[in-house]
């Protein structure tokens, strides 16, 4: 179950119909991209407490959360979602029952990663999942 559903991070409309594999291979190219950059940015070093009881630095206020046992990597949900014959979509959840808090900040000052590499990747997903079909 997941405990984050529905942020959404880019799509690609194509003018043109296109085989169901190509828009497969297209969200499918989005989503890999999401993975390896949302891993990126919760390795990337961070300037909050280094508390001892933890391996890295956590993070501050408004930065993506730092990688600790890497629990937010492995609940990391990236769904590839087709729409009609035009549309491919990268969508993130979470199975972590933390994410949430860290999210939206519940009870803590927000350390978005989803909702922050949708927005700021958003053009890189979407030339990575358009490049994968010929239109």
């Amino acid at each position: 179950m997941s405990t984050i559903n529905g942020i959404k991070s880019a799509h690609v409309r194509y003018k043109n119909a296109v085989t169901p594999e190509e828009l497969m291979r297209s969200a499918q190219a989005g989503a890999k991209l999401a993975n390896r950059l949302v891993g990126d940015e919760l390795h990337a070093p961070k300037s909050g407490t280094k508390w001892p009881w933890l391996p890295n630095k956590s993070s501050a206020a408004g930065e993506v959360p730092a990688a600790q046992f890497g629990n937010l990597e492995k609940g990391l949900v990236i769904d590839n979602e087709l729409s009609k014959k035009t549309i491919a979509s990268v969508e993130f959840s979470s199975t972590v029952p933390y994410a949430r808090r860290l999210e939206y900040g519940e009870g803590i000052a927000p350390r978005p990663y989803m909702r922050w590499v949708a927005v700021a990747h958003r053009d890189d997903l979407i030339d990575a999942m358009a490049a994968e079909v010929e239109v």
